[in-house]
């Protein structure tokens, strides 16, 4: 994520020149990222900071940073908002589980098409949590939607990426 970002100040990623009509908004820069690899990463960054040195601007910035992803969330997923943003807030980067299975995930999420990311972002993210595999199939028979199976999953390891079709 901050090899994209600094490639985007640099000029090098995504750039959308100025609106004509909101001058004050100026040139706007951008990457293309996944849903689930922001949440993550963003979640690893703000768990990271409990455990290196870092001063109040370092804690300003990962505020501001989770704002603006909650508010784009918020924005892109109106309906499902609220369940996506707890899960994203229940993500602990101190266990491994995360950082194992984070790749993925992605790699689910970019196979689905628009309709399957904005419903099964929030079942994503609870996958994430390491006792999925035995809250999974409870959670099944509660009628809980748009899960995936710990086996397909799996499926992802050590398979190329699908094209997410930006």
């Amino acid at each position: 994520m901050a090899f994209d970002i600094r490639k985007a100040y640099e000029g090098r990623r995504l750039k959308q020149e100025v609106d004509p009509m909101q001058p004050e908004a100026g040139t706007r820069l951008g990457v293309e990222i996944l849903w689930p690899a922001l949440l993550i990463q963003c979640r690893q960054l703000r768990d990271s900071l409990a455990f290196i040195d870092h001063g109040k601007e370092h804690q300003i910035v990962a505020y501001e940073l989770e704002l603006v992803i909650e508010q784009a969330l918020e924005a892109e997923f109106r309906e499902n908002f609220s369940q996506i943003n707890a899960h994203w807030a229940r993500l602990s980067a101190r266990h491994p589980f995360l950082e194992e299975n984070a790749e993925t995930r992605a790699a689910q999420f970019a196979a689905w098409d628009e309709r399957e990311r904005r419903n099964g972002l929030a079942g994503l993210l609870s996958s994430l949590d390491p006792m999925y595999p035995t809250l999974y199939p409870m959670w099944v028979r509660s009628g809980s939607m748009y899960l995936v199976s710990p086996k397909e999953y799996a499926q992802w390891n050590n398979r190329e990426f699908p094209d997410p079709n930006w």
